[in-house]
């Protein structure tokens, strides 16, 4: 306690020491409660971090040999010491377990996948969009909307986990409470009630179509498929951006979905890409670093 007590006041006079520094007459220096409270945080944080090994005397070997320096942290000194690793391509297997060794995070980390295409961007038919399913399972299981105007057709959609279901009332939902789901399918006669709400769904990209599999017949299939897929669009760049599991899933889910993405892919290959098509892939999670997958482990599966 005497030592705790003497600490105090040297951290006190510390203080007093700080105000003195800065122009104010000892004085005028105030009480120290008064001092506590009008000093900056940023200062109060440096005047007791220098007095912290003081008011801890266990923490004496953990003194840093610089004070202004501060120590890594072990999780970003492991990443630091492993940064090198992740230069050289490896194949599917591997990425995918260098990838999920190091996640040590207390929340269920995503994986994805970047696919760099040889694709340029200013041609419309390089513009590639649409649904991919993932035969592994999906990392979030999106909330899916279906305008039908037949009361048989709601039924089946929501047998098969349609979260939200109907034409003139669904309408009237989005209108009212704005956009609550994350896929939107469409019977061809409920194309006129779409139309009434494009501008809230079109900015983000949820206006059903053909050439996207969000319109048909079989409003079943339609549900199930986009339940099981995820929503694919390349960038500027020409990129593809997927993501391809959770932590949780393991190597070997994730790997099935990670050829079933790039299967894909191959399948709506434009016809005017005459030159290699899969340029590079990356994996990575949420807060990790992104490792390069060699192409050809991809390809010869």
């Amino acid at each position: 306690m005497a030592l705790r007590a003497a600490c105090r006041l040297h951290a006190s006079v510390a203080v007093r020491a700080l105000f003195c520094t800065n122009g104010t007459p000892a004085s005028n220096v105030p009480c120290m409660g008064t001092l506590y409270r009008t000093l900056l945080r940023s200062q109060l944080r440096g005047v007791f971090a220098q007095h912290r090994t003081s008011f801890h005397p266990e923490c004496r070997e953990l003194k840093c040999p610089h004070p202004g320096l501060r120590t890594l942290s072990s999780a970003h000194a492991h990443r630091t010491a492993l940064a090198d690793t992740y230069e050289e391509p490896r194949n599917l297997r591997d990425a995918i377990d260098a990838c999920l060794v190091n996640a040590r995070k207390r929340f269920d980390e995503t994986v994805d996948l970047c696919v760099q295409l040889n694709l340029d961007v200013r041609k419309p038919e390089h513009n590639l969009r649409g649904l991919v399913r993932l035969p592994a399972g999906v990392p979030k299981v999106p909330r899916v909307a279906v305008f039908t105007t037949l009361p048989s057709e709601a039924e089946e959609a929501r047998a098969h986990g349609a979260a939200l279901v109907g034409a003139a009332e669904l309408v009237s939902h989005i209108q009212t409470n704005g956009i609550t789901f994350e896929r939107c399918l469409a019977t061809p006669e409920a194309l006129s009630y779409v139309a009434r709400v494009a501008r809230q769904l079109g900015p983000r990209g949820l206006v059903p179509s053909e050439k996207l599999g969000t319109v048909g017949v079989e409003i079943g299939d339609l549900v199930d498929m986009a339940l099981s897929s995820v929503q694919f669009r390349t960038d500027a760049y020409g990129q593809v951006h997927v993501p391809v599991g959770k932590v949780s899933f393991g190597p070997e889910r994730i790997q099935d979905n990670v050829m079933a993405v790039v299967q894909h892919l191959l399948r709506v290959k434009p016809d005017t890409v005459r030159r290699r098509y899969l340029l590079g892939a990356t994996l990575s999670r949420t807060q990790g670093p992104g490792i390069e997958v060699a192409v050809a482990s991809m390809m010869d599966r």
